[in-house]
């Protein structure tokens, strides 16, 4: 898998992290964001992660009400940070400065031990372990291991019955100071971290209704696409016939936002999350390339086509050398004339079309394409999103369908916004 992958379009980490973001510590939505942006190397690496995610997904009624306080997180672990050495208790001599700062101390490994025991009380022992993999199930037994070291709940007893006194925050001071010593702590973080992302991932996806991905060689297919950012959605099915699919359809017909859901989907998929659709059948792609916000590039002097045009470059040779490429263009060669844009996209549909193991979606404003030789063939695979007109004024449907749209409704929009009236009562004045 190729690490240039380019999908800032996608927004993943402003619009999408939110979606999946159930954590409870900035650590742990650290660790969501990489697996949120990091595509997996391989379908055996994404099958892995997505029986991890499973296992998690299966462990539902347990880690449903899975929270904490971010604040009592933030002050236990600031204050294991800063530990080097056990308590010591206090004597005779110790003044009483430092019988309050002793106090403060005391106070403070009882608030470790409530926060950790309730955390391995209400999630960690319930866990079924049998639903996962071998190799996470390791990761597993070690947070459960580390935490039932400290004889959490004898000590929350103590807590609970007021004797929680110097003797028990000696004792289990000596055992924090020994894992900080020996690596424990360590190696505990990152494991309970990812813990902590994998388990907001699964609440995401039950909670939304997402499915699972079959990664393999055939068409895209999916079912019930749509993008999460909706409120209401209308689903879409989807079958790709071809290797490059052709959109079509009057602007706010929703076009982009359907690229988007596509895009997001084959991306999710590479990274072995759930996806917002019912079922979904993708192939696997060294490289994946979303372009649908249109821009320049002022640091390189490019102008919005000269961008595109490489872009464009850069994935084709990907695809020559090799790679399975999936790639998403919205309004293709928007930027330029309609003569030189019907000309290079006619040439840029066909040879994408060579590249039979990658996948490109491309949608378009020119309808003088219905008629060239590249569509009439069936090259590609023309699609549109539906539109009605009642009454003067569009009702867009937001449903994808087979075939071309012929429907222009720009002057519509323009004459219901009363442009022609503000314009005429302008030129008259």
């Amino acid at each position: 898998m190729t690490s240039n992958h380019q999908i800032t379009d996608l927004n993943i980490l402003t619009e999408i992290l939110p979606v999946f973001n159930y954590t409870n510590n900035p650590f742990a939505e650290q660790v969501l964001s990489e697996l949120l942006i990091q595509p997996l190397p391989s379908i055996a690496h994404i099958g892995e992660r997505q029986q991890i995610l499973k296992g998690f997904v299966k462990n539902y009624p347990f880690l449903k009400s899975y929270n904490y306080s971010r604040a009592a997180f933030a002050e236990v672990y600031q204050f294991i940070q800063t530990q080097d050495r056990p308590f010591s208790g206090s004597s005779i001599f110790t003044s009483k400065a430092q019988k309050r700062e002793q106090q403060v101390l005391m106070n403070a490994y009882a608030q470790f031990v409530l926060f950790f025991e309730e955390l391995l009380r209400k999630w960690i022992t319930m866990i079924n372990l049998s639903v996962f993999p071998g190799t996470y199930k390791a990761a597993l037994e070690t947070i459960h291991q580390q935490l039932t070291d400290f004889d959490l709940p004898y000590y929350a007893g103590l807590i609970n019955e007021q004797q929680f006194g110097e003797k028990a925050v000696k004792q289990l001071s000596a055992k924090v100071i020994a894992r900080k010593q020996d690596g424990g702590w360590q190696r505990f973080w990152p494991v309970f971290f990812r813990f902590e992302a994998y388990t907001s991932i699964s609440l995401a996806v039950v909670r939304k209704g997402f499915a699972f991905p079959a990664l393999g060689t055939g068409p895209i297919a999916i079912r019930d696409l749509y993008h999460p950012l909706l409120n209401e959605p209308v689903k879409n099915d989807i079958v790709l016939a071809k290797n490059v699919g052709l959109l079509t359809g009057p602007n706010m017909a929703g076009k982009s936002t359907l690229l988007k859901a596509i895009g997001l989907c084959v991306f999710l998929a590479h990274t072995g999350v759930a996806v917002p659709a019912s079922a979904a059948e993708i192939p696997f792609f060294d490289h994946i390339a979303v372009f649908i916000n249109h821009r320049d590039d002022l640091q390189n002097g490019y102008s919005h086509f000269m961008y595109e045009i490489k872009n464009l470059k850069h994935l084709i040779l990907e695809a020559a050398a090799g790679k399975r490429c999936f790639a998403v263009f919205d309004e293709l060669f928007k930027g330029t004339n309609s003569a030189d844009a019907l000309a290079i996209t006619c040439s840029t549909l066909e040879g994408m079309h060579r590249f039979e193991d990658s996948c490109f979606f491309v949608s378009t404003h020119l309808h003088e394409l219905k008629t060239q030789p590249v569509v009439t063939s069936n090259t590609v695979h023309v699609l549109h999103i539906d539109c009605i007109i009642e009454n003067g004024s569009p009702r867009f449907t937001y449903k994808l369908e087979d075939g071309w749209s012929d429907l222009k409704i720009g002057r519509l929009l323009f004459e219901a916004e009363g442009l022609y009236e503000l314009l005429r009562k302008h030129s008259s004045s």
